[in-house]
């Protein structure tokens, strides 16, 4: 039974993590960047949790040393946002322990890219990858020590790099959160990930009112509009074709969201859930307040990129989904395709698609 939780990242999802499991009764260490402010969360020895939890978590350490919080622990939660991850990376690597179980949360291919790392650093160590595909909790912090936690998603899909890993990182990881469903492999987490699709499209579809009001409107019952999600589910559509042809099944964003929020009303469609349901609205005026906010910055370069560059490997169009990369790089003035993440970058490069799939099942070269 895990019982020590090293989190990386003190954001709005690392302090839920963190002050979460604490109130749990795991021994939990958290570690964030030496350039962040953490000395509240020291000075009052965890995290303030409010909403759907209320309670406080007692943190065994908080440190900017990230040696000193992964001594020892069993799991090591990494809660950073995409660009961020290979940083978290490069930095944990001399600290990894055998037997250690590494989570990315959520994966957006990073798995893929720490095991490149490993192999390139000739890392030898015996620990398990894993990712999940969405951040567990809806959540965000309302001060330097206090974190409100809107919902904690019902049902959370994972998966193991090697999948042939899937039932033991699940096992190490059920004392913790009995949540946790394994999926196929890797790349089912990685481009089941509903931000790709819900948050691109509104974002870039709705530029002109996020500039315009600096974000003084609700983004998913208000932003959402029935043609802005004709074009997700186009998104989406194209995201189901490439997975299949890669050689996966990849269920729809609408039943991904039932699946997480089974509390809500399932909806007859996309646009009718994301519209009516409470864990994504009426709280008041919540979106972006520009467009370098990460709904855009983190998840198209980090998520659409790489399954538009799958879908170029096994000749899937995709139009939709380059328009968004396209309009995006415009919007912000930055090259997305280049800025993101590559083949090359998650070992893929050249691999035919029976390689690709030899890897992330049983962890072939």
């Amino acid at each position: 039974m895990a019982k020590k939780v090293a989190v990386l990242g003190a954001g709005n999802g690392g302090c839920a993590f963190a002050g979460h499991l604490a109130t749990k009764g795991f021994e939990v260490g958290l570690y964030e960047d030496p350039k962040f402010e953490v000395e509240g969360i020291k000075e009052a020895g965890g995290i303030e949790l409010s909403g759907k939890f209320e309670g406080f978590g007692r943190l065994s350490k908080v440190s900017t040393d990230i040696g000193e919080v992964m001594l020892g622990a069993d799991v090591v939660m990494v809660v950073v946002p995409a660009f961020a991850q290979s940083i978290i990376m490069e930095r944990a690597l001399p600290y990894l322990e055998d037997g250690q179980v590494v989570v990315f949360n959520p994966d957006n291919f990073a798995s893929l890219v720490f095991r490149k790392m490993l192999n390139s650093e000739g890392v030898k160590k015996d620990i398990k990858i894993a990712g999940t595909a969405s951040l567990l909790y809806a959540c965000v912090k309302i001060s330097p020590t206090n974190v409100e936690i809107h919902y904690v998603k019902d049902v959370m899909f994972v998966a193991a790099l090697p999948a042939t890993d899937n039932d033991v990182v699940v096992q190490s990881l059920r004392d913790i959160y009995s949540s946790l469903v394994p999926q196929g492999n890797v790349l089912e987490v990685s481009f089941g990930n509903i931000n790709q699709i819900l948050h691109c499209p509104a974002a870039v579809l709705n530029a002109g009112r996020i500039e315009d009001t600096k974000g003084d409107f609700m983004f998913y019952w208000e932003g959402m509009t029935e043609s802005v999600c004709r074009v997700m589910q186009t998104m989406d559509e194209e995201k189901i074709r490439v997975a299949e042809k890669v050689g996966f099944k990849l269920m729809s964003t609408h039943d991904y969201l039932k699946h997480f929020y089974q509390s809500e009303k399932p909806g007859i469609d996309l646009h009718d859930f994301v519209t009516h349901s409470r864990a994504h609205g009426g709280r008041g005026p919540d979106a972006p307040k520009d467009l370098h906010y990460r709904y855009v910055s983190e998840d198209v370069p980090y998520g659409l990129v790489p399954i538009s560059l799958f879908a170029e490997e096994v000749d899937v169009p995709t139009p939709a989904i380059d328009s968004i990369i396209t309009l995006a790089s415009i919007l912000n003035e930055t090259d997305y395709l280049e800025e993101g993440r590559s083949m090359e970058e998650l070992g893929l490069s050249g691999k035919s698609r029976t390689e690709i799939l030899e890897l992330i099942e049983r962890g072939g070269r």
